[in-house]
């Protein structure tokens, strides 16, 4: 059975409002943009089957909820791998001052920290640093008790100070 009209025309508003966004939180969970892609559309169908449930100023959260959570228990169709092998790699383009090169240079080691920590790590930081949600709030999206969250945000964070 189908939404109904109004639901589907507010469905689609929502889509056009939040796929930005739900695109760039996809994009810091998985570190890839067309993995992000495909994250944010099965999201998306998620949040479709269940809209009517769900509290609608509570769907963006939700959205990245379901995203963090395909992503943490391994149900979602995207795969990331933890090296890419290239024959050629392309050369940095140089950056246009210092000031430029230093931040560009920052980004990419955070990005390639995150993207060493175990899954559920990557999950629970981003969803505390980048969402700013509560241990509570992670626990309950990653299904996981809260002292698990809280032990994972500790391990995560040594781990990352150690490699930053």
């Amino acid at each position: 059975m189908g939404m109904a009209h109004g639901a589907a025309a507010e469905f689609e508003q929502f889509v056009r409002r939040f796929r930005t966004s739900l695109r760039l939180s996809a994009a810091a969970i998985c570190g890839e943009w067309h993995a992000a892609d495909d994250l944010v559309q099965e999201a998306l169908v998620i949040l479709h089957r269940r809209w009517d449930d769900v509290e609608p100023r509570a769907r963006g959260a939700y959205a990245r909820t379901v995203m963090s959570h395909l992503v943490t228990q391994g149900h979602s169709s995207v795969r990331w791998e933890r090296e890419l092998s290239h024959d050629v790699l392309p050369e940095p383009a140089p950056p246009s001052c210092e000031e430029e090169g230093e931040e560009v240079a920052n980004r990419l080691a955070i990005k390639e920290a995150l993207e060493g920590l175990p899954a559920r790590q990557r999950n629970a930081v981003y969803l505390r640093y980048w969402e700013g949600l509560s241990t509570d709030a992670i626990a309950q999206a990653l299904h996981v008790p809260a002292g698990t969250v809280r032990s994972d945000l500790v391990r995560a964070v040594v781990r990352l100070r150690g490699i930053l």
